[in-house]
């Protein structure tokens, strides 16, 4: 009997140690909950949480990361501050111009058609339906620690902003004095050099040395008085259209990035005419630069560009100035100690 009583007192004390431990992850549970649901902001009455906070944050935290390419950069020091705390100050700064711009377009009364909504929503399903794009978003999803039915909302939510802007902007207007006066203060933007290109392609390591090695024994050939055009001819892999081995016709900046790289584009722009360069290392290979040849794209062919750079310009002072108004007649509330301890 004592034996039995014994057994039964152990599995009661184990029994009781297992309900102790759910009890206490339940507890914990609880507490992570509700502090998701702790007010960060509180805009003319409507409230604003942390895990709506923490989903926008780790979305510009994700994108810093990817695109520095560095998973420290959240404590480097920007603007007189920690990144990290930049980030949180500018995501509180989006959740207040989102929230007002939506309190705004409902009293107004402006909702998205059902064309809009179903454009959405085959954006998504366009992503789903690609393998690879599919494997991509959600694996996204996961590191902004968000969902699919959050991200479509919040894609509404920006179209419907998106459509208050049209509203609010619809009568902005551009002159061509205002195209020309740009065009004319701005001309280097469209600048267009013709250069003789010395092109040695990298595919792999053992190349990388080959290459360096030729490269450096051009270049001192060209000190020495060598013909950049002579040698362009006989060793650059790059060939135009026309046939024409080592000579890149008239580009403007930002032109042949995707081809060469911003290092390669930054370098031949820093050029005068007749200039020669150093070696341009990058990631395709090497480059020994000259620019044989410049002009100034045409006024009647940026027109285009530049009606369209200007009128947003316009729309976004304007657009700007009516949020202004709007966040000095709002009551915000902000609870930043409730986003200090947040990495």
């Amino acid at each position: 009997m004592n034996k039995i009583l014994k057994t039964v007192k152990t599995h009661k004390i184990k029994i009781i140690g297992v309900v102790g431990f759910i009890v206490a992850i339940l507890v914990a549970m609880f507490f992570v909950f509700s502090s998701s649901l702790q007010t960060v902001l509180e805009i003319n009455n409507e409230k604003i949480n942390k895990k709506e906070f923490l989903m926008r944050y780790n979305i510009l935290k994700q994108n810093a990361i990817e695109m520095s390419n560095r998973p420290d950069i959240l404590d480097i020091e920007y603007s007189g501050m920690k990144y990290k705390d930049w980030l949180k100050n500018k995501v509180i700064e989006l959740l207040i111009t989102e929230t007002l711009c939506l309190q705004e377009a409902k009293k107004r009364g402006m909702k998205l058609t059902f064309a809009e909504e179903q454009e959405v929503n085959n954006y998504i399903n366009n992503i789903k339906n690609d393998k690879y794009a599919r494997e991509m978003f959600y694996e996204y999803l996961k590191k902004i620690k968000s969902n699919e039915e959050l991200f479509k909302k919040q894609l509404l939510r920006e179209r419907l902003i998106d459509k208050l802007y049209k509203e609010i902007t619809k009568n902005v207007t551009l002159k061509e004095q205002e195209m020309k006066q740009y065009y004319e203060n701005n001309k280097n933007e469209y600048r267009m050099v013709k250069v003789v290109d010395i092109f040695l392609r990298v595919e792999n390591e053992q190349q990388k040395a080959e290459k360096e090695k030729l490269a450096n024994q051009l270049m001192a050939k060209i000190k020495n008085g060598g013909s950049i055009f002579d040698l362009a001819q006989k060793y650059s892999e790059i060939t135009t259209k026309n046939g024409q081995k080592g000579v890149i016709d008239y580009f403007r900046k930002g032109e042949k990035e995707s081809e060469f790289g911003s290092v390669f584009e930054e370098k031949v722009f820093n050029l005068k005419k007749g200039e020669i360069s150093e070696i341009i290392q990058t990631l395709n290979g090497y480059h020994i630069a000259q620019i044989i040849d410049e002009k100034f794209a045409p006024y009647e062919s940026v027109k285009g560009e530049i009606e369209q750079s200007l009128k947003k310009q316009k729309k976004d002072k304007v657009f700007q100035e009516y949020l202004n108004e709007l966040r000095k007649k709002s009551v915000i509330k902000e609870f930043r100690n409730r986003i200090a301890t947040i990495n």
